[in-house]
């Protein structure tokens, strides 16, 4: 199987995985996903990623984008993304084994630092990350969300390549 995706103008090799796939491919239950889910010998990844800044985006979708940033529901349809993944797995029976990283890849320049700290604030809190605590004999399934960009992905995660196309 195949493990490099083309996503928002960037080719994501993620070979050093042991499974890895487009959660776009196959979307046939009416549930939104993320891009990917990834699976490494001690983590699973759900991988959001959204590039305004490539090269075919236009200056009026950049600034829809930011307008979209700025509303108070878009925090909500990214955390649905993440939580709509974990369903659909646990619909099919099939769990993840493994501590959760989500990764929300944004890139886009015209988003200040505060806007972009907010928003990572806003969609953590719509996870479900209180479940490691709050239940009786679980162990704890999610390990940390984080906004990141391209250049601050590669650094956290070397094991994945990422080069823009």
């Amino acid at each position: 199987m195949d493990k490099i995706f083309i996503e928002s103008g960037y080719s994501f090799d993620f070979s050093s995985s042991l499974h890895s796939y487009s959660g776009d491919i196959n979307k046939k239950d009416n549930l939104s996903s993320v891009d990917f889910a990834i699976e490494t010998e001690n983590n699973v990844f759900l991988i959001e990623v959204k590039n305004q800044d490539n090269k075919n985006s236009t200056k009026k979708s950049k600034e829809q984008f930011l307008k979209d940033l700025k509303n108070e529901l878009y925090p909500y349809k990214i955390s649905t993304k993440f939580t709509n993944m974990l369903m659909r797995k646990w619909i099919i029976g099939d769990f993840y084994q493994k501590p959760i990283i989500f990764v929300f890849i944004l890139e886009f320049q015209a988003l200040s630092p505060d806007i972009r700290r907010r928003m990572g604030k806003r969609i953590f809190d719509l996870l479900p990350f209180s479940l490691n605590k709050n239940l009786q004999n679980c162990r704890e399934q999610f390990k940390i969300f984080e906004i990141l960009s391209i250049d601050e992905f590669t650094k956290s995660y070397p094991q994945f390549y990422i080069k823009e196309v």
